[in-house]
C-alpha cells in the first residue's frame, strides 16, 4: 500500500488529539509555530528533513519535537523535560503499531533542548525515518 505524506501528518495529528497530554499539534516550519494561534502547551511539532530515495524505498526524515512551558525560575525543567521524553515516546511507539503502515527505522536519535523557539520552552526533539516503499513503476505514474 502506498503511504502519503499526508497520511502520516494525519497520523500524527490523531496522536496528538488522543494523547491526554499533548494539546496540539503543528506540522510546518518550526518558526511558524505559533504565528496564526497560540500554542497550547505541551505540543506535538513534526517537519519534514532532507530525505533520500532509492531503489523502491523512500527514507522520509522527519524530526519530531514535543515540548512544554517551563518556568521563567526553570524550577520545573526536569519535569518539564521528563514529560515530554515520555510524550515523544509515546508518539513512537504509535507510529511503529505493528496495525500501522509506516515502517520506522530502528535507530533514532533523541536530543533534549532548553529555552528554544523564543519561548521559555524545553523538551525533546526526535530525528525519525520512515522508509516508504515505492513502486518504482513507470506504469504507476499518472500520465498520457
Amino acid at each position: 500500500m502506498k503511504v502519503t505524506l499526508n497520511q502520516l501528518i494525519g497520523k500524527l495529528q490523531l496522536i496528538a488529539t488522543n494523547h491526554e497530554q499533548i494539546n496540539s499539534f503543528f506540522f510546518g516550519d518550526i518558526a511558524d509555530l505559533g504565528s496564526e494561534n497560540p500554542v497550547q502547551y505541551p505540543v506535538l511539532f513534526a517537519d519534514v528533513a532532507p530525505s533520500n530515495f532509492s531503489y523502491k524505498v523512500i527514507g522520509l526524515n522527519l524530526q519530531l519535537m514535543v515540548m512544554d512551558i517551563v518556568k521563567k525560575d526553570l524550577s520545573n525543567e526536569n519535569d518539564v523535560l521528563s514529560d515530554c521524553l515520555q510524550m515523544v515516546e509515546d508518539v513512537i511507539i504509535e507510529l511503529r503499531n505493528p496495525s500501522e503502515i509506516f515502517l520506522i527505522q530502528d535507530s533514532i536519535s533523541l536530543n533534549p533542548f532548553m529555552d528554544s523557539q523564543g519561548d521559555e520552552v524545553a523538551g525533546w526533539t526526535a530525528n525519525i525515518t520512515i522508509n516508504i516503499p515505492s513502486t518504482y513503476n513507470s506504469c504507476a505514474i499518472p500520465s498520457n
